[in-house]
């Protein structure tokens, strides 16, 4: 969806490495980028933790060194996920 707004193919990528922007899309207790920024105060899951199919989309600053901005995808669970990933395709039009 992303490269058929942007004209522009996303890498996808099991590692984040150095990069000015990112998108982390993960499940909470599944994803240990997630558990990370989770833990290093960095994004708060309150509001979707033990929801079933919650979500949270947030932008965070420096969510880890080498990166400058992510876009972050948290589901409480894996349809959560799912589900958050699809908002962000409507929110880019598609």
């Amino acid at each position: 969806d992303i490269e058929s707004v942007t004209n522009k193919k996303p890498e996808l990528a099991w590692q984040i490495q150095s990069s000015d922007y990112v998108i982390i899309a993960g499940t909470l207790g599944k994803s240990r980028w997630i558990d990370q920024l989770i833990n290093d105060k960095k994004i708060n899951v309150d509001q979707i933790r033990n929801q079933w199919d919650g979500f949270l989309v947030q932008v965070v600053e420096k969510p880890t060194a080498g990166i400058k901005r992510a876009l972050v995808i948290v589901g409480a669970d894996k349809r959560g996920t799912t589900y958050g990933i699809y908002s962000l395709s409507q929110q880019v039009g598609v």
